[in-house]
């Protein structure tokens, strides 16, 4: 759909059907179809998607690739109403996007396009300060060491800043794609190319905030049933060198398929649905 009609003289594919108008108006007559088409097909559909839903929910978590994913969704369980979520950038924004449930006016703040390493600590300390309301950061162990000073900002103004670091030794991103296209030469991206990352928790005290460092689901549960939320706090999860974001498309794979690969059995079936 293009208002342009010099725009679809090209062809993309053979069987593509074209329309030459303000694509408002489609939008409205298509609205104008599906409401009496959904009608009909509505709870069909519905039905589809909620089995799909449930069944790659029941995979997720099953599946130990997924570990970082449901620290998130445990961590978003326990965020008080009106707080502002600040992500960082690696591998910890891709847990986050997939896996926080906002409730009643939550933010979510990413770098958006800038792919800023750093971001999250700074954004949340202006945030806070502009909006007076409680921010959590979600952070790497590559992207906090970026500003890692600001922790002086948050113990000097007391702000009500809990900062999440998902250690996993090593620039997450980097460390994958290395293992996937370049034989495993880990070239500056974890201890054994030559990155390092500190006590994070240990850090935090010295600069005089509370912290925890926690190695299970367990653990982090038992601190956020009773943790303060409007107090400078510093949670380090540690998490196994290696850990990679997932799912993931990997090249000369289907888009449908992957990664971690599920069960044949199980993609035939939810493609036939």
């Amino acid at each position: 759909v293009d208002i342009d009609k010099n725009e679809l003289k090209s062809n993309i594919h053979s069987e593509e059907i074209k329309y030459n108008c303000d694509a408002n108006i489609l939008i409205k007559e298509m609205n104008n179809l599906l409401k009496k088409h959904l009608i009909s097909t509505k709870t069909e559909w519905l039905s589809v998607c909620n089995e799909i839903k449930n069944k790659l929910e029941n995979l997720d978590k099953n599946k130990p690739e997924f570990l970082p994913n449901i620290y998130i969704d445990m961590i978003s369980n326990y965020l008080p109403n009106k707080t502002n979520i600040f992500v960082d950038v690696g591998q910890n924004q891709i847990w986050a996007a997939h896996s926080i449930k906002l409730k009643k006016e939550q933010k979510i703040i990413f770098s958006g396009g800038l792919g800023a390493m750093g971001f999250a600590l700074p954004a949340a300390i202006g945030g806070t300060i502009a909006t007076k309301n409680k921010a959590i950061v979600i952070a790497g162990d590559g992207g906090l060491q970026m500003n890692i000073q600001e922790l002086q900002t948050v113990k000097v103004e007391n702000l009500p800043i809990t900062i999440f670091v998902f250690n996993n030794e090593s620039l997450g991103l980097i460390h994958q794609q290395q293992c996937d296209f370049f034989e495993n030469k880990y070239y500056g991206s974890c201890n054994i190319g030559g990155y390092e990352a500190p006590d994070f928790s240990n850090i935090a005290r010295a600069y005089g905030i509370e912290a925890f460092m926690v190695k299970s689901i367990t653990e982090l549960q038992k601190i956020l049933q009773k943790h303060d939320f409007l107090k400078p706090t510093l949670i380090e999860i540690k998490l196994p060198v290696g850990t990679k974001a997932y799912p993931k498309t990997f090249f000369g794979n289907a888009m449908i398929n992957q990664r971690p690969e599920m069960d044949t059995d199980l993609l035939n079936y939810l493609l036939n649905l």
